[in-house]
C-alpha cells in the first residue's frame, strides 16, 4: 500500500511543528522560571519589616476591634415579622444577640493586607521613607 506524497508531507510538517512547539514551550517555561527566581531573590533582598502589622503578618480585627464577638440582629420568623409589622416598630426595640465576628471568625486578628501575612514588605509599601 502506498502513501500519497501529500499525506507524507503533511504528516511530517505537523510532526515537526509539534516538536518545535514543544521545545519552544519547554525553553520558554525554563527561562520564565529562571527570571521569576531572580526577581524573587532581588525582592527578598529589598524587603523590610512591615510597619502596619509590626512584622507579625496580622492586625487586630477592624470589624470587632479584637473583641471576637459583636452585636447582631436575632433571627426572626415570618410569623413574628408579620406581628411586628402589625404593631408599631417604635414601641418594640429590635432584639440583639452576640454572634461570632464574620470577618475574623472569633480569632480577633485579620491578615495584614499590606504584606499579605508575610510580615515583610517593600520599603515604599512598609511605610519606610526611602533615602
Amino acid at each position: 500500500m502506498w502513501r500519497s506524497s501529500l499525506a507524507v508531507s503533511l504528516g511530517t510538517g505537523v510532526g515537526t511543528l509539534v516538536c518545535v512547539g514543544g521545545a519552544t514551550l519547554l525553553v520558554s517555561s525554563v527561562g520564565l522560571h529562571a527570571v521569576k527566581a531572580v526577581v524573587k531573590h532581588r525582592q527578598a533582598k529589598r524587603l523590610v519589616a512591615c510597619q502596619p502589622c509590626r512584622a507579625t503578618g496580622y492586625r487586630s480585627c477592624d470589624i470587632c476591634h479584637g473583641e471576637k464577638l459583636m452585636l447582631c440582629r436575632a433571627p426572626v420568623s415570618a410569623r413574628s415579622l408579620k406581628q411586628q409589622q402589625a404593631q408599631s416598630a417604635a414601641t418594640q426595640p429590635e432584639p440583639q444577640v452576640l454572634c461570632v465576628c464574620p470577618a475574623c471568625g472569633s480569632t480577633a486578628k485579620q491578615r495584614c493586607l499590606n504584606c499579605l501575612g508575610t510580615g515583610k514588605a517593600l520599603p515604599e509599601e512598609a511605610g519606610v521613607a526611602s533615602a
